[in-house]
């Protein structure tokens, strides 16, 4: 997971919800899910994947209620991540 291109994505998916850009919402989750996937972090990725299917319906009043909870989640992953992978190095 790159922390620059997440964190630039999840900037988008903040602006995505704040402008109603449902498609947008959609779009970002969707390729955070997958990198989040890729590095372990399970419960990222589902709050991700919940933005993603909230964005495909057009529910971004649920959205807005979930993102909080992705970006709380973001910032531990962030925090974590390097620790962890240091962990996997020989």
């Amino acid at each position: 997971m790159n922390a620059n291109n997440t964190a630039t994505r999840m900037g988008h998916l903040q602006t995505a919800l704040t402008q109603g850009d449902a498609a947008t919402v959609n779009m970002a989750a969707h390729a955070i899910k997958g990198a989040s996937m890729a590095f372990g972090a399970n419960t990222f990725s589902a709050l991700c994947s919940t933005l993603e299917s909230l964005g495909q319906a057009g529910d971004l009043a649920g959205a807005a209620v979930i993102f909080p909870q992705a970006q709380a989640e973001y910032e531990r992953v962030c925090v974590e991540l390097p620790a962890m992978l240091t962990g996997m190095l020989p």
